[in-house]
């Protein structure tokens, strides 16, 4: 099959975006992550606390209506940073609660199913006077 200087030879066809060349990857048949591969509970509630300091430093001020913006703001961030991590074969579920300190009492649980040797999680929760927020990370190894 002959190419032109635009296109990639990709199975026998010509693919003229090199977007639409399909990647296809073998199986590894690893059923557990490598010892310096698996989710770090301890780096990740270090990301979690690094985020708090950025988003709810000095000026901080909770509002009502901006909360909902701000916990998908700050769920974000903490997804991306912990991706930077490099965790391979992780599926990352990341969950924020943010509210407002009224007297009230408030407890934040989970549960789940997972695998001991490989799965983890990691929560960290700040708090002042006025709101709180606590945030969860969960890393369940992707066989």
């Amino acid at each position: 099959v002959s190419t032109q200087s635009t296109g990639i030879l990709v199975c026998g066809a010509m693919a003229q975006n090199p977007d639409d060349i399909e990647v296809q990857f073998e199986h590894t048949y690893r059923l557990t992550p490598h010892d310096n591969e698996k989710f770090d509970p301890i780096k990740v509630k270090e990301v979690i606390t690094e985020v708090f300091q950025k988003k709810f430093g000095d000026g901080f001020e909770y509002n009502a209506d901006d909360a909902a913006d701000m916990g998908t703001d700050v769920c974000t961030e903490i997804q991306d940073r912990v991706k930077e991590l490099g965790y391979r074969r992780y599926k990352l579920i990341t969950q924020v609660t943010l509210g407002e300190i009224k007297g009230q009492t408030m407890r934040i649980g989970s549960r789940c199913l997972w695998n001991l040797p490989t799965d983890n999680c990691a929560s960290e929760v700040l708090q002042n006077n006025k709101y709180f927020c606590c945030a969860m990370v969960f890393g369940l190894y992707y066989e």
